[in-house]
């Protein structure tokens, strides 16, 4: 089972033992938590709200994507942009993934940084798309 629990959002200057603390206060009471049963894989081909997410991403759309992220993750960064490009026009501008990883590299001129190690480190301060 997966166990999920709610919480405000958290003050950066605040600690996490005072951020729990205000989030019980708040609500008076301990934050809900929501226990999900497991899932399998299969959850993709049942579940008709992934389906209908999945129904503008077509095998073109896939195969761009994944032809983008290879490119973005080894430092090729004009090539993603060719293949990324493709899937956002493609579904009209609507395909969040692609837009904030072109909206990255379009910051750095299509240039990987020479120390790119293939991946992004959301936990930096400047990991706005």
């Amino acid at each position: 089972m997966l166990k999920i629990q709610f919480f405000e959002r958290q003050s950066f200057r605040k600690s996490r033992h005072e951020n729990a603390m205000s989030n019980r206060s708040a609500l008076g009471r301990e934050a809900p938590e929501i226990i999900l049963p497991p899932f399998t894989v299969e959850v993709w081909d049942h579940d008709q709200d992934l389906i209908h997410l999945r129904m503008h991403f077509d095998g073109e759309c896939r195969q761009k994507w994944d032809k983008g992220m290879a490119s973005f993750m080894e430092g090729d960064w004009e090539t993603a942009r060719v293949h990324l490009n493709h899937v956002s026009n493609r579904l009209d501008g609507n395909d969040g993934p692609s837009r904030y990883i072109l909206n990255y590299i379009e910051r750095c001129n299509f240039v990987s940084p020479s120390d790119w190690p293939g991946y992004r480190d959301l936990r930096s301060k400047n990991h706005d798309g």
